[in-house]
Order: structure tokens, then sequence, then C-alpha cells
């Protein structure tokens, strides 16, 4: 009797144990590990830990996300999650393997970047010789501005918005631009936004387009590869809907950001993405 219930209950936490097994979801941060991308990624895998067996790979740029990527799918039955973002090269074509296409889309959030300084700083943006802070792209941007408004800026380049926004605190630079607010408004108390990269003003922060520059939204564009993405979707949206969970907290925390998260109808998006950036 003793050795039969034993058995039972054995088969029992062997049955139970197997129910409760959770799919394993990878989430490769395509991003720097000091970038919003990582801060909104590593929020997600905390979050959807309830769901999954949640992995977390450090895979910085379009080469290797792609490979790391490559890699876990050659699994049919393992599942990844990443972001793509709208300002790398759409003619690199391990970006391409990153595309937000009909079969990997999920949503994207829609952000604005920042031109800021320390909120005691002294003179204006526009001023000749000013030293900004960059990282990606931004320095042929604002090149461009200083070309319309005949001056010159000098430049250092970070890795990311955190070294940009720590270069304008510790007084590396005089100003800092990134393609993402989120480090700018955690800091809030000691910077001052000048220009926000958006077509309209954000919170009495005048746009880009008052001195010259170009409007410059910037699209994170959420990617998945496997079978089951309206699972995940709907799973990523219910942890949205909890004003608790991290990337909620994480999201609630940037102004000048919008997500379509919630939005059902993905087509449209996608139509006109796949002709814009067709691949080659």
């Amino acid at each position: 009797m003793i050795k039969n219930t034993t058995f039972a209950i054995a088969l029992v936490i062997a049955s139970t144990s197997f129910a409760l097994a959770k799919d394993t979801l990878y989430i490769v941060n395509s991003g720097s590990t000091g970038g919003s991308y990582n801060a909104q990624l590593t929020a997600w895998m905390t979050d959807l830990n309830k769901y999954y067996d949640t992995k977390y790979v450090q895979a910085k740029g379009c080469s290797k996300a792609a490979a790391v990527i490559r890699k876990i799918t050659s699994n049919e039955n393992t599942q990844a999650l990443s972001l793509y973002s709208s300002t790398w090269k759409h003619s690199n074509k391990d970006c391409q393997v990153l595309y937000p296409s009909d079969n990997k889309y999920l949503f994207s959030n829609q952000k604005a970047g920042i031109v800021f300084s320390k909120k005691d700083t002294k003179i204006d943006f526009l001023t000749d010789g000013a030293v900004i802070g960059i990282n990606g792209s931004n320095d042929v941007y604002i090149n461009k501005i200083a070309s319309i408004n005949n001056i010159n800026f000098k430049t250092i380049r970070y890795e990311n918005s955190k070294g940009v926004t720590l270069g304008v605190l510790n007084g590396e630079v005089d100003f800092g631009i990134t393609n993402s607010s989120s480090r700018f408004w955690k800091a809030i108390d000691g910077l001052k936004g000048h220009y926000v990269l958006s077509a309209d003003s954000v919170e009495g922060i005048p746009s880009i387009a008052t001195i010259g520059g170009d409007p410059k939204p910037i699209y994170d564009k959420y990617i998945y590869f496997g079978n089951n993405s309206d699972e995940l979707l709907s799973n990523m949206r219910k942890v949205f809907a909890n004003d608790t969970s991290a990337i909620r907290k994480w999201q609630d925390n940037i102004r000048a950001s919008i997500t379509n998260l919630n939005q059902d109808d993905r087509s449209a998006y996608i139509q006109d993405f796949m002709k814009s950036f067709p691949i080659k």
C-alpha cells in the first residue's frame, strides 16, 4: 500500500511538472547594453517570464542579432523576440533579416529624440563651436542643421544615449542629441530640453523644425521569429494592461512616446514599410 501510494504521488508530481513546463522565448537585444533597447527588453523578459521560460541574449547590431536569431530558429520549435530600428541601414543584408515583414512584425513604438543640455547652461544651441555629444548617425543630422545656420559644431561620439546623457551631465559636452529621450526624462531635474526631433512641440519644448532641422520620428519595431505570434502578442497585451508591470512603468516614464501594441490591423503598416524599404 505504501509503495503504491508513493508511486501515485510521484506520478502526480511528474505529470504536474510536465503540465507546468513553459515554452522557451529568446529575447535578443539588438542594441547596446546601456541603451533603451536593453531597458525595454529587460522589462519584457521580467514580465513575460510568467508565460515563458525567457532567455536573454545580448547581440548588438544587425550582424550579431541576425546570426543569433538564425541559430535560435534553426530549430523549428524555438522562438525569438527582438527589435528593429527605423534608423538602421536598409541596404545591410543582415538588417534585412530583422525587417519587420508580414510574418515578423508585432507592433511599434514611435518616439521623439531630443537636443538637450544641463539645466544651467549659458550658451545657445546655435553657437559656433558648441560641443555636441552624439551617437549613431546624428553627426550627419546636426551637421546639416549647422550648415543651414552657417555655423560649425564640434562633436564627441558616445556608444549610446546613456553615454550622451552622462556626457552632458558630466560637462564633457555643451549639448547632447539622442534619438531616444528616455534618459533625458529620467534625469529631467538636472537637464533642459531645447528641441524635440518631432514635428510638434512636446511639453513646451519646440520642434527641431524651428531651426531648420527635419522632424525625425524614430520607430522601434518589435519583431518575432516563430510560430506563435498571436499568442505572444496576446500575452504582451495582458502584461502591458497591468499598470504595475515592468514594461508599463518603463513606457509611462517616457514622454513623447506612442505605442500601437493594442492596434489590431497591422497589415497597412507592413505594406507601407515594405514599399519604402523593399528587400533587394
